[in-house]
Protein backbone atom coordinates (compact mmCIF):
# COMPACT_ATOMS: atom_id res chain seq x y z
CA UNK A 1 0.00 0.00 0.00
CA UNK A 2 3.11 2.45 0.78
CA UNK A 3 4.15 1.65 -2.94
CA UNK A 4 0.71 2.29 -4.39
CA UNK A 5 0.30 5.52 -2.18
CA UNK A 6 3.26 7.31 -2.78
CA UNK A 7 3.73 6.26 -6.65
CA UNK A 8 6.53 4.38 -6.11
CA UNK A 9 8.47 1.94 -8.85
CA UNK A 10 9.77 -0.60 -6.71
CA UNK A 11 8.70 -1.59 -2.87
CA UNK A 12 10.92 0.26 -0.13
CA UNK A 13 13.43 -1.74 1.22
CA UNK A 14 13.82 -3.01 4.23
CA UNK A 15 10.81 -4.00 5.45
CA UNK A 16 11.43 -1.14 8.68
CA UNK A 17 11.55 1.84 5.50
CA UNK A 18 8.35 0.41 4.50
CA UNK A 19 6.95 0.01 8.23
CA UNK A 20 8.56 3.83 9.14
CA UNK A 21 6.47 5.10 5.72
CA UNK A 22 3.21 3.41 6.90
CA UNK A 23 3.63 5.28 10.21
CA UNK A 24 4.24 8.60 8.85
CA UNK A 25 1.43 8.38 6.10
CA UNK A 26 -0.91 7.01 9.19
CA UNK A 27 0.03 9.94 11.09
CA UNK A 28 -0.27 12.85 7.98
CA UNK A 29 -3.69 11.27 7.86
CA UNK A 30 -4.73 11.09 11.48
CA UNK A 31 -3.59 14.87 11.53
CA UNK A 32 -5.59 15.71 8.83
CA UNK A 33 -8.61 14.14 10.17
CA UNK A 34 -8.25 15.77 13.36
CA UNK A 35 -7.67 19.43 12.02
CA UNK A 36 -11.49 18.51 9.62
CA UNK A 37 -13.03 17.88 12.96
CA UNK A 38 -11.66 20.69 14.81
CA UNK A 39 -12.96 23.19 12.30
CA UNK A 40 -15.63 21.46 12.15
CA UNK A 41 -16.77 21.90 15.61
CA UNK A 42 -15.69 25.53 15.60
CA UNK A 43 -18.76 28.34 16.44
Amino acid sequence: MVQALLHLQELPTPDDAADALAVAICHLHHQTYNDAIQRAQEP
